[in-house]
């Protein structure tokens, strides 16, 4: 068989699909991102302003679904 996303660096593929989803403009970015905490313990927003796009690949990630069908 082909390459899948177990064949590649995790980090790389994270940072690669995050990238994507921002390029493509196809990940509605909520007008309240820059105001929300990650945690109840967090005093501030994340540092990364690119830290939605991440996230966004990290739950498909974690729910099995290996590359998100936007659009």
């Amino acid at each position: 068989p082909g390459v899948t996303v177990k064949d590649v660096n995790q980090q790389e593929f994270v940072r690669a699909l995050a990238a994507f989803l921002k390029k493509s403009g196809k990940l509605k970015v909520p007008e309240w991102v820059d105001t929300v905490k990650l945690a109840k313990h967090k005093e501030l927003a994340p540092y990364d302003e690119n830290w939605f796009y991440t996230r966004a690949e990290l739950l498909c990630h974690q729910a099995g679904v290996h590359w998100c069908r936007l659009g």
